[in-house]
């Protein structure tokens, strides 16, 4: 798929129904067209504990319990940066869209053990976190 960031980004927020914080940075996204022209975003964006929230506590979002590290299938979808050792916790959220039931979103959160402000086990809005996530709009059935 064609475009700058921006324009790659106002894609996945379209698509998604998504929003990226404010103080998101550091965006690294990518777009392409699947079989039968069905868009798919994955995207990589640094923000704050408060800021992932924001995306976590989207409309249609579950989320699930954190977790140390990603699991298997964050890490078939996503290409994580950060090495395991350097990961304090982890969360996963995921649901479509509730304007179109057909777009699927998965999200994983990874927060950085060097980026925790008050340390592992001691949640801060201001803590580091690093933001993977994924907008596919499925087939008809």
């Amino acid at each position: 798929m064609e475009g700058d960031t921006a324009e790659l980004q106002a894609g996945f927020e379209e698509l998604s129904g998504l929003i990226l914080p404010n103080n998101a940075s550091e965006l690294e996204i990518t777009g392409e067209l699947l079989e039968h022209e069905r868009p798919r975003y994955v995207l990589r964006f640094v923000t704050t504990r408060g800021g992932a929230e924001i995306i976590c506590t989207a409309d249609n979002l579950s989320v699930y319990t954190a977790h140390r590290l990603p699991g298997e299938e964050e890490r078939e979808v996503f290409d994580y940066q950060e090495k395991d050792e350097e990961i304090a916790e982890s969360v996963r959220c995921e649901g479509s869209n509730p304007q179109q039931p057909r777009v699927q979103r998965l999200v994983s959160v990874v927060f950085p053990e060097d980026g925790l402000q008050q340390g592992p086990g001691e949640p801060d809005g201001e803590d580091v976190a690093v933001v993977y996530a994924q907008s596919v709009l499925w087939p008809r059935r």
